[in-house]
């Protein structure tokens, strides 16, 4: 199930209700539920505002929280990259590195 249609089940929401709110047809909005068409990025913004969420999480993109995470994690493996830097900021940067794979819900923001 695609994301604008999980935001509208949830909330117990017609189609019909959703493109009136949305000042469209219930035809375009099954379009976009169908993924028949991409919504526009006013009616992104729109459903984003609507259901508190971001356009993001409408698209399916990852948190920027996993995205960090994703990457501290592959900088952990490549450690071996930043050892020509001087050993105290090399053993800094480790630390931070383990940090950040230790607490995956910091916020990053």
């Amino acid at each position: 199930m695609n994301k604008i249609k999980e935001l509208r089940v949830l909330r117990d929401k017609t189609q019909k209700e959703i493109a009136d709110e949305l000042k469209i047809s219930q035809q375009s909005y099954a379009r976009y539920e169908c993924l028949d068409i991409y919504p526009p990025g006013t009616i992104l913004k729109h459903l984003a505002d609507y259901y508190n969420v971001t356009v993001d999480y409408i698209l399916g993109r990852p948190k920027n929280e996993d995205l960090v995470a994703s990457d501290v994690r592959m900088l952990a493996k490549d450690m071996n990259s930043f050892k020509h830097q001087e050993p105290d900021e090399f053993e800094k940067l480790k630390k931070i590195i383990l940090i950040f794979m230790q607490k995956p819900d910091v916020s990053y923001a």
